[in-house]
Parts: C-alpha cells; sequence; structure tokens
C-alpha cells in the first residue's frame, strides 16, 4: 500500500483511545437503574457452535426452487461486512476484523481491517485467490472497485485508491471526502455506494453523493436516508433501510428536494415502503438485545419483527428466475433469515412493499452465527449474501446486561475472524461462461446496456462513461441503442450513458421525450434539463404537453420536476397550466414548489388570476396554503406583504383561497427561542386589514395577530435568552462533542432529524419543554409512537448509558443550540429526577411522559 494511507493507524486510533476511555462510551446500553429479567430457568437455548461453511450450508430453510451456493469462506476470507463485484468478475469484499473483539468492545481501534481482492482462478464458481488491496485499517466501511481501483469509505474519510501497477495492491490514495463518525457508533455513519442511473455513488448514512468528472472527483449534497447499506430498482429509485424500518426510498432524485430550502423535503422523499415488519425465524432467538422487552420476542421465543435490518438489495438479475425481478431483499442477522418483498404501485406514483411469504422467509438458518448483513448482485445474475459469521454482532454501545449474559454463558464471543459469502440462484440454473467486460469492445459495452442483468448494465455504463475516449462511432452506437433497442431499459441506460458523456443534443431530446414506454420518457425528460434551463420553448413546450397527454403518473410528476429547472414565466407558466388540471397530491405539489425558489408569490399571483381557479377543487387549497408557507419562511417582507393584499382583495366566493394563504401564512411562522411562535413582519401595517378578517371569518382574530410591523400596539419582544454561567458554557461545550458522535448521525447535526431515523430536535416542544421528560427519555429511552411538530414517529430510542453529568451536557447542549433558549440541565436536577423514578424496566412512551409537561 502506498505511504499515503498511512494516516489510519495513527490519527483514527489516537482519536478512538480518547472516546473509549470517556465514561460516555459504557460496556453496555443498560440505562441507569434499568430492571432486566434474565431468561426462565427451564427455557432450553440450542447450542450455537461454529460450524464449518459445509456444515453452516445444511441449516438454511430456503424459498422453493432456489439452491445456495459458497462462493468464498474462511479462511479465505475474514469478518466480511460488505463486498462488490468489478468489471473482471473479481470480488472486493470489506473486512472488518477490529469489530468487537469482545463483548466490552475492547481493542476494537486497532488498525487490523483489510480490503481483499478475491478471484476465481479454477473456474468453478467458488473463489480460490486472495490479494490484499489495502490492510492495516481501522473499521473500513465500503468499497466500489472503478477506474483500476476503489473507492472506499473508513471512519471519516472517503477515499479514491489506485492500483497503479496492476498488482492488486493500493499505490495511491487520493482523499475525495472527510466526515464525522465511523469509531465510536461504526453503524451510524456514512456507509455504502450506490452507483446512480445519472452518474453519481450515493452513499448511505450521509447526505452526499459523488462523481467523476474530467478527471476531478465531485461532491453534491442529498437528502440521506438510510442506515446501513443503499440499492436501487431499475428506474434509478434509491432505497435503503433502517435496523427497525426495513425498507425505505426515495420516489425521486433528492436534488429536487434540495432546490427549495422554504419548502423542506419532498413528498416522496424517505418514505416507507414495507409496513409489515413481522419476522419468522426457524430457531428460538433469544439472544437479541432487547429480548427482555415484551413486543421484541414472541411468546414461543422467537424474533417478532425486525430489530436489525440492514443492506437491502433490490434484485436486478437473471439467476433466481422467474417471478424475482425487481423484489427486494433485506437480511435481518438478528434473526438468522433474510425477508423479501413485492412492490406494488400505489396511487400510480408511490410504492408498496407487501412481505412475499407469510410464515416464513426468503432464506433462514438454524445457525445463531448466520449473520446476513448486506446483498448484492453480480455478473452471473445471482442473488449474492454477506455472511458475517459470528456469535456477536450487537456494538458495544448498546449490549444490554441481558445480551451481555447470553454471549458470555454460550461462548459466542468466539471465534471471530469468520465470514462467508453465499450465491442464491434456482435449482436450474447453469452459470453463464464468465464475462470479462475490461476485455470488452466499445461496441460489446453498449451492447450490454441493454442485458437482462442489470449488473451488467450497470457496470457497462460505468466503463463507458468513466473511461470514455472521444469516437464518434460509439455515439452513434448509443445513439441508436437510444432509439431504436427494443428493450426498454436498454435505451434508458442508453440515454443516462449519453448524458454521462456530454453527448446529448436537442433532436436526441425531442425524439427520446416521443418514446412510447413512459419510463425512457422520463428519463428523456431528466436529461433533458440541460435544454430546460435555457428557456428553449420547443423543449419546455415538449415537457409541458407531454404532462397534459399522458395518463401515466411518474411520467407527469418527472414533466412537473423538470420544469423547475427553466426558472422562468416560461417555465412557471407551464407549471401553472399542469396544475390547473389536478393538484390534488402532495406530490404534485410539492414537486411543482421545489422549482420556484423566491418565485412563489408570482406562481399565487398567476393561478388567483386564472378564471379556472375560481372553483375549489381537491389539492388546490393545500398548494396555495404551502405556497404561502414557503413566503412566510423566506422572510422577505414585498412577497408577503403581496400576499396578504391578495389575500384582502378575495370575495366571500373566493374566501377559501383567502383563508388557505393565510393557513401558510400562519404555518411558515418560525418559533422563538423558548418555544414561542414569532409574527409574522412587514415593513408597515398592511392595507386591507379590516376587508380581510372579513373574510376569513372566524379565523381573521388569530391571523392578524400573527401579523406584526414596526409600531404595532402589544406587539411582543424576542424573549431574552440569559447568558450561560461558565460551568454551563463548559457542560454544552462536552454535549456538542457526543451529540456529533452519538447523536447527530440519527438526529442530524442541524438537528432537523431524518425520516425513517429519528425526529427532529430543532424546534421541538419536547426540547422546550420539561426537563423532567428529557431526562427520563435519555437516561431509559423512549419507545414511540410520540408526535413532533404535528408528526407521528414510530420507534424506538435507545437509553444513553452516561453519568448524570453526562445527560445534563447533551441536555443543556440541545436546549440551547439551534437559537434555542430553555434552561440549562444540571447534573443534580438529573440525580434527582432518576432517583424519583427509581428502577425501570421499560422505555418510556409518550403517553407515560405527557403528564410531565
Amino acid at each position: 500500500m502506498g505511504s499515503s494511507c498511512s494516516w489510519e493507524g495513527r490519527a483514527i486510533a489516537a482519536w478512538a483511545a480518547i472516546a473509549l476511555a470517556s465514561p460516555a462510551y459504557s460496556q453496555n446500553g443498560d440505562a441507569k437503574g434499568e430492571v432486566q429479567p434474565d431468561l426462565p430457568a427451564d427455557l432450553v437455548v440450542p447450542s450455537a457452535p461454529a460450524l464449518s461453511a459445509e456444515d453452516e450450508l445444511t441449516t438454511f430453510t430456503l424459498a422453493p426452487g432456489l439452491r445456495v451456493e459458497l462462493v468464498a469462506a474462511d479462511p479465505l476470507i475474514n469478518d466480511p461486512i460488505a463486498a462488490e463485484f468489478d468489471e473482471r468478475g473479481r470480488l472486493w469484499v470489506v473486512e472488518m476484523l477490529g469489530y468487537m473483539p469482545n463483548v466490552d468492545g475492547t481493542g476494537e481501534a486497532e488498525p487490523i481491517g483489510k480490503i481483499a481482492i478475491l478471484s476465481d482462478e479454477d473456474g468453478d464458481g467458488r473463489m480460490d485467490a486472495r490479494v490484499e488491496f489495502m490492510k492495516d485499517l481501522v473499521l473500513p466501511r465500503s468499497v466500489h472497485p472503478c477506474l483500476d481501483g476503489a473507492l472506499v469509505i473508513l471512519p471519516g474519510q472517503v477515499l479514491f485508491c489506485r492500483d497503479e501497477d496492476g498488482d492488486g495492491d493500493a499505490d495511491s490514495t487520493e482523499v475525495i471526502d472527510t466526515f464525522n463518525g465511523g469509531i465510536s457508533s461504526p453503524e451510524h455513519s456514512l456507509n455504502g455506494f450506490e452507483r446512480t442511473l445519472d452518474n453519481w455513488y450515493r452513499c448511505a448514512n450521509g447526505r452526499v453523493k459523488y462523481r467523476l468528472r474530467a478527471g476531478q472527483w465531485e461532491r453534491a449534497q442529498t437528502t440521506g436516508g438510510g442506515q446501513w447499506g443503499i440499492t436501487k430498482d431499475d428506474l434509478g429509485r434509491i432505497m435503503f433501510n433502517g435496523n427497525s424500518d426495513p425498507l425505505r426510498g426515495d420516489l425521486f432524485p433528492s436534488a429536487y428536494s434540495l432546490r427549495n430550502p422554504s419548502l423542506g423535503n419532498l413528498a416522496g422523499m424517505n418514505r416507507r415502503f414495507a409496513h409489515d415488519f413481522s419476522t419468522w425465524p426457524v430457531r428460538i432467538t433469544p439472544g437479541v438485545n432487547r429480548g427482555y422487552r415484551p413486543a421484541t420476542l414472541r411468546d414461543d421465543f422467537t424474533l417478532n419483527r425486525v430489530t436489525g435490518t440492514c443492506g437491502p438489495h433490490v434484485y436486478r438479475g437473471t439467476g433466481l428466475g422467474e417471478g424475482f425481478n425487481g423484489d427486494a431483499f433485506v437480511p435481518e442477522p438478528c434473526g438468522n433469515l433474510v425477508k423479501r418483498y413485492r412492490f406494488e404501485i400505489k396511487d400510480g406514483l408511490g410504492l408498496d412493499a407487501k412481505l412475499a411469504y407469510q410464515g416464513r422467509e426468503f432464506i433462514a438458518s438454524t445457525d445463531e452465527r448466520f449473520r446476513p448483513v448486506n446483498a448484492f448482485g453480480g455478473p452471473d445474475g445471482g442473488l449474492y449474501l454477506v455472511d458475517l459469521y459470528r456469535g456477536i454482532l450487537q456494538h458495544r454501545l448498546f449490549v444490554t446486561t441481558f445480551l451481555r449474559k447470553q454471549i458470555l454463558a454460550r461462548g459466542l464471543d468466539k471465534p471471530l475472524g469468520l465470514g462467508r459469502i453465499w450465491r442464491i440462484v434456482s435449482e436450474d440454473h447453469e452459470a453463464p461462461e464468465a464475462i470479462d467486460l475490461s476485455q470488452s469492445t466499445w461496441s460489446e459495452l453498449v451492447a450490454a446496456l441493454a442485458s437482462p442483468n442489470g449488473w451488467l448494465r450497470d457496470t457497462a455504463q460505468r466503463i463507458l462513461v468513466e473511461e470514455w475516449e472521444e469516437a464518434p462511432f460509439v455515439e452513434d452506437l448509443l445513439i441508436d441503442l437510444a432509439q431504436e433497442s427494443p428493450h426498454a431499459l436498454g435505451r434508458l441506460h442508453a440515454l443516462w450513458t449519453l448524458a454521462g458523456i456530454g453527448s446529448v443534443d436537442r433532436d436526441l431530446i425531442l425524439a427520446a421525450i416521443a418514446d412510447p414506454d413512459p419510463r425512457v420518457a422520463a428519463a428523456a425528460v431528466r436529461v433533458g434539463e440541460e435544454y430546460l434551463s435555457t428557456g428553449r420553448k420547443e423543449i419546455v413546450g415538449a415537457v409541458e404537453a407531454l404532462a397534459l397527454r399522458t395518463g401515466d403518473a411518474r411520467l407527469r410528476h418527472q414533466c412537473v420536476l423538470s420544469l423547475g429547472a427553466v426558472q422562468t414565466s416560461v417555465g412557471d407558466g407551464a407549471i401553472a397550466r399542469i396544475l390547473t388540471t389536478d393538484c390534488s397530491t402532495a406530490e404534485i405539489q410539492t414537486a411543482s414548489i421545489s422549482g420556484l425558489y423566491t418565485r412563489e408569490a408570482d406562481l399565487v399571483a398567476t393561478l388567483l388570476a386564472d378564471p379556472e381557479w375560481e372553483e375549489e377543487r381537491p389539492g388546490r387549497a393545500n398548494l396555495l396554503k404551502q405556497l404561502a408557507r414557503c413566503v412566510v419562511r423566506q422572510g422577505t417582507a414585498g412577497p408577503i406583504e403581496a400576499l396578504l393584499r391578495m389575500s384582502s382583495e378575495q370575495g366571500a366566493a373566493q374566501g377559501w383561497r383567502a383563508r388557505a394563504l393565510c393557513a401558510g401564512l400562519l404555518a411558515g411562522r418560525s418559533k422563538g427561542p423558548k418555544g414561542g411562535l414569532r409574527p409574522v413582519m412587514v415593513t408597515s401595517e398592511p392595507k386591507g386589514l379590516e376587508a380581510l378578517a372579513a373574510v376569513l371569518g372566524g379565523d381573521g382574530p388569530a391571523t392578524l395577530e400573527a401579523i406584526g410591523w414596526p409600531g404595532k400596539p402589544g406587539l411582543p419582544e424576542d424573549l431574552v435568552i440569559r447568558p450561560m454561567t461558565p460551568a454551563e458554557q463548559g457542560r454544552f461545550e462536552r454535549g456538542a462533542l457526543v451529540f456529533r458522535d452519538l447523536c447527530s448521525t440519527c438526529h442530524q447535526a442541524s438537528g432537523r432529524g431524518q425520516a425513517g431515523m429519528a425526529p427532529p430536535l430543532r424546534g421541538s416542544e419536547w426540547v422546550f419543554g420539561s426537563e423532567e421528560r428529557l431526562v427520563r427519555i435519555l437516561a431509559h429511552g423512549l419507545q414511540g409512537p410520540i408526535r413532533v411538530d404535528g408528526k407521528q414517529w414510530d420507534m424506538e430510542m435507545p437509553a444513553f448509558a452516561g453519568s448524570p453529568e453526562e445527560v445534563a451536557s447533551i441536555l443543556t447542549y440541545i436546549r440551547r443550540e439551534w437559537g434555542h433558549g430553555a434552561d440549562p440541565v444540571t447534573a443534580e436536577s438529573v440525580e434527582r429526577i432518576l432517583e424519583e423514578c427509581g428502577p425501570r424496566a421499560d422505555a418510556w412512551t409518550a403517553a407515560e411522559l405527557d403528564t410531565l409537561r
């Protein structure tokens, strides 16, 4: 390995030594005083000896018509957590050898991790040779082979490492990006690479993506999502999950959700797809972290619902046979199983993931050490599973006494350094001849874009884009494929390949927009945004016409999203005409607003001037409300005053419009330092307030009270925030460090939370409210449902096993960060509250805490 990689073992180990020495990083996840009963004395738990790969193979129960094959096993690989194939058919494996070497996690930061490249030298389908691409790593997380090297995620850094001389060893390293985390809580930090259709590399558990352009790596923001692992379907929709939320995803590219900061996330982003969380292990599973809680295990001591889902994969291959393509496979290592979900279209636009089986799983094992942690595809069309194969799975931050006792009693803490990779195919599957795309001609790569195997399509597109050499005949081949291929997915990949090499023109876009397959037409509309952004009227007109005539909800939605790239009255007028025909869903409303940043009031004026908008129809009132909310959140007086004027001008017949706009004005108000709502400020007393009050009727007084201007009688002054004492400031700063390392991966550094992971803390009534509630939540945990800022969250927050001083530090931080002005919390208060609570076995519920406001 090149000398440029030498930073990991020293810098990270030093950091980790400090972190691990802190009492905040407890050896178990017990809350102070939490009572955790033992397993029943008469319960017989099957032993879990470490088996050979051949013996483990006999423990599987698999869906009918399929077979499991061993691809790689210890000692060839050790502690694998992720794997990917390269274009030569070699298997790159991330080995997190330092993870939980014992139940206390002692020595976890030792630089012993590796990234290995496996190859099948004799062609029998099983890996038999190994080269170490990188070694001496601290808890390596992800790898994605590309460009004679690989993208790699280590704690705190994203790297591009290249093998300069072809010997399989990384010779040079380029730091692409840095981030916080990855040591103290390995599962709660940036991981995973999924190459998107638009030629970026998207990651899980972080709001970033990367791409190589003109020889330079670029970084861009995403809306984030997921905990461990990331995948996509044939249309490029990104999917991910959390430990207790098996399948979520984005219905649309996240870039659209970032265009209008006043809007927030688009409807359809980070959406829950799977709603049935039940699990069906084939052995009893008492060795899960909170098995003592009634909802975790059934009466027969099998896992009741998911608690550790990770590493999802949308299958896009051919090796499983008919009926599997497009299904999602979700590992659940705590239950020693992999789930299978089938997608159904919901309301023409959404996705609903249904369990493929009831009372059973896609694959499950009677071996407690079967730990599937990632699923992925390959060049032969099979479904591959990364099996960490070990007893200890739960990280030390969250290991409860209940689980700790079982680990030690049953010897699950050893041996270490095992691991397997499994392939699942149909019983009659015959392995195709090995393909080496690195030796393929340009023509063969173009042809592979139409392969029925998604792995081949993705890999061919990557090579064509990243290793492109200007060759007109290849462009011609791609254009022919985009226009004439009988395979819709081939046409779609050809379009995105042409976009990636910068060979898209007006004629190609206009032709592709007319494609009879709505999936291809939607891709063409998105690829054509470069021309839309120039205001080319023929392109804008073609997209508007397509949106008005199509019966496909997803295609219509894409047209509205892409018209937002025009950012002129030409594009806004097209959006207005589309909304006039139908704006009944939250998805179409937020899609239209996403491209209107600072022009929302102009669209309101356009809509209100249209006679078609005199009639109230489904979705119209909410669209006006959301537009007005964005205007207020931007805080510019001119547009706010324009909305007030337009509202006051509405007659009785159009009172619904005034009420909708004023509801948006109220909804857009920000919170003051202690949680109270600030007034909507304008430069002077607006005209027509009496007329507005008359139109609003019963809603008038609240609206008029919320409007403020200089000199308004009774206007409340902003509450002055009491400065913190030096002791409180020190506590705040210590809390900031712990929050950054333990809390921000779910609640986000901004405090805004993340769908599927954690609710917002910023502006939350729970944060401003009683410290009695906050101390109980942090010390004992919280189990949903809970309502935060009008939205319901249903998940579990684990207890924080820190001292009273550390609890006080975190709470002081969240009560004084992000403009908050609530009183700091003292260690003495924490001790008093915990003493009053006494021992507690279960996490708190919102209903229990409601009495402590």
